[in-house]
């Protein structure tokens, strides 16, 4: 509803109202099922008017690495999208950009020096000079070696703490049971391993299909799950938005509840 809200002051929304003829819509349990299912038909349907979360074939990462000096500098590498995350890096970013926009604030934070963090050009010679931020104060002298490594690599990692990828907390898959709230007939499984979303399933002996049996008795207290449509097996690659939906709601028992939302874990079949 934003979108008509406020079409006359947004020439984007403008247009888009303009050229809309009939909405069509699908009814999910609750806010989970409906933000995976919106990020997997933009992604499927490319929206001429989103960009935001099509489909990211390449993903960056902050990388940190010791110099001559026993100080951690920073550099920005690419991981494909459907690469296994590595857990000793930090951040998950859609550009190189986007990387060092993140590293730009946190120096400004933390009082890091931009020249260990890649964001300014340093002398690789003998004589060290300091980078412009320590003129400004803004520095506490990192590139010149009057702060101890020590102290400065503590600062560094403590700055980006907030940005370690989640480790998957669980033995193998899970299965999330989505209910509607105010409708228990209405409800979706979802097929989860190592934040990749696997499918949606139409009935729970399909986890046998994808390698996967309960570790438990999820069939108990439970309904036959509501199909949102027919095309119910998703990308198994890792999905950056995907991540961050997952994590917002699996990692958060107070949204869970909100929202209805149980976790079952599996094993093996």
């Amino acid at each position: 509803m934003s979108h008509f809200h406020q079409d006359h002051s947004n020439n984007k929304d403008l247009k888009l109202s303009q050229k809309i003829a009939h909405i069509d819509y699908q009814q999910t349990p609750s806010d989970f099922g409906a933000q995976i299912l919106e990020s997997r038909l933009i992604k499927t349907m490319q929206p001429l008017y989103n960009h935001r979360l099509r489909r990211t074939r390449k993903l960056y990462q902050v990388k940190l690495s010791g110099n001559d000096h026993g100080y951690m500098k920073a550099s920005v590498e690419m991981i494909h999208s459907d690469a296994s995350v590595d857990e000793e890096k930090f951040g998950l970013f859609r550009s190189p950009r986007q990387a060092m926009q993140k590293l730009e604030k946190l120096a400004d934070q933390y009082f890091l020096c931009h020249q260990l963090l890649g964001l300014e050009h340093h002398n690789a010679g003998k004589t060290r000079r300091p980078c412009f931020r320590y003129q400004l104060k803004k520095c506490l002298g990192a590139c010149v070696c009057q702060e101890a490594p020590e102290t400065y690599n503590e600062r560094l990692v403590a700055a980006l703490r907030d940005y370690e990828i989640k480790v998957w907390p669980w033995k193998s898959a899970i299965v999330v049971e989505e209910r509607n709230p105010s409708d228990s007939e209405m409800t979706a499984w979802h097929l989860i391993h190592q934040w990749r979303h696997l499918a949606v399933l139409d009935d729970l002996s399909d986890l046998h299909e994808h390698g996967f049996k309960p570790a438990q008795n999820i069939t108990s207290n439970s309904h036959q799950p509501q199909s949102s449509n027919g095309e119910q097996d998703t990308e198994s690659g890792f999905d950056l938005d995907i991540y961050f939906i997952l994590i917002r709601f699996l990692l958060n028992p107070e949204v869970m509840r909100v929202n209805n939302v149980k976790i079952w874990e599996c094993q093996p079949a």
